[in-house]
């Protein structure tokens, strides 16, 4: 009885040994990720983060679905990286975005036509193979204004690191219907999540 006991003793310690070994590696060698959300990979490509699945919703004005239609071709044109149509697609009075978060470019408030010309020229000569999806979408007209809330998802390669990347983005925008046209007043890009 007291041999097996011994045997007993023995794997426990060894057990303890184990576990104690494996907490120190573990403390000294472990580095954490600088990530700070999980993010998921395709094909060892970088993705955006898990869609959270909010429900899209449109406004009761029937000038939604025009909305809608306008914000969908302006980002086409984003990722096809025709600065002069994207342009257009802003107030010439005075637009303005903002980006923020972990952004791939400096971050920081962009106003008027030439300051986004040069923020788009900018992304455009750091980042090939630019592609963007709406995964979200929300509008509220009131008179001829309209609120829109998104979620993105801008994935591309970044060219000073020639690696790829993936964004997840919340943007809001305010938008103005003048003159029968769409045209985006003011835009907010908060880079969330940025993968590579």
């Amino acid at each position: 009885m007291t041999f097996q006991k011994s045997q007993y003793n023995s794997f426990v310690l060894i057990a303890l040994i184990a576990l104690a070994s494996l907490s120190f590696y573990s403390f000294v060698f472990y580095q954490p990720s600088q990530q700070q959300f999980p993010l998921s990979s395709i094909e060892g490509k970088p993705s955006c983060a898990p869609f959270l699945g909010k429900p899209s919703k449109n406004t009761a004005d029937p000038r939604g679905e025009s909305l809608k239609a306008m914000i969908q071709e302006h980002y086409r044109r984003f990722d096809s990286k025709n600065l002069a149509a994207l342009i257009e697609d802003y107030k010439q009075d005075g637009p303005k975005i903002a980006w923020r978060g972990q952004t791939i470019l400096p971050s920081g408030n962009y106003n008027g036509t030439e300051a986004l010309r040069i923020l788009y020229g900018m992304l455009y000569n750091e980042v090939d193979l630019l592609k963007t999806e709406i995964r979200w979408y929300s509008a509220t007209i009131e008179g001829n204004s309209a609120d829109i809330q998104m979620e993105i998802c801008f994935t591309g390669n970044q060219r000073s690191t020639a690696l790829d990347f993936a964004a997840t983005i919340d943007t809001k925008a305010i938008v103005v219907f003048d003159d029968g046209k769409w045209k985006i007043s003011e835009e907010s890009w908060n880079f969330r999540v940025v993968s590579k």
